[in-house]
């Protein structure tokens, strides 16, 4: 699916076929820590992990052509899902993400979705603002948000 019309960036559950281009993509240690993902150091370990989340069809994948350049993860919880999700650098503050989590919430109306950002992580919060995302609690600098109230 086309993220906006004028768009020429693409968004399609990920498939165990694209593993290379998901590992490519979170070997960049601090994009991944920024979305709050601590992957193994032990690249067997990585890919394994990363193996298992596309087996489980968890992860989405932003698409420039090609390229994949972002990741959007609805990681199963108790109460629902959990919701992460990253960007590259090059790709931030034109409302990619934005546009693409309010596309594949669709696809989880019917579960309570939750979500954490960084107290200081302004966009990210934004992202989830548009999106129907109410803050619930703050703890050490982490506000964990909810599509409704808890």
């Amino acid at each position: 699916m086309q993220v906006d019309e004028s768009s020429q960036v693409q968004i399609h559950q990920l498939e165990a076929r694209e593993l290379d281009q998901v590992e490519a993509l979170l070997a960049d240690q601090q994009l991944a820590l920024a979305a709050g993902l601590n992957l193994s150091e032990h690249p067997g370990a990585r890919r394994w992990a990363i193996q298992n989340w596309l087996n489980q069809q968890v992860l989405w994948g932003i698409f420039h052509g090609d390229q994949l350049i972002g990741l959007i993860a609805f990681f199963p919880i108790d109460a629902g899902r959990e919701l992460g999700y990253l960007l590259q650098r090059p790709w931030w503050n034109q409302g990619i993400m934005t546009k693409a989590v309010q596309q594949i919430l669709v696809h989880y109306a019917d579960q309570l979705i939750v979500a954490y950002t960084r107290e200081d992580n302004l966009p990210s919060q934004a992202v989830l603002q548009v999106n129907g995302f109410q803050p619930l609690a703050k703890e050490a600098g982490i506000i964990k948000w909810s599509t409704c109230k808890m």
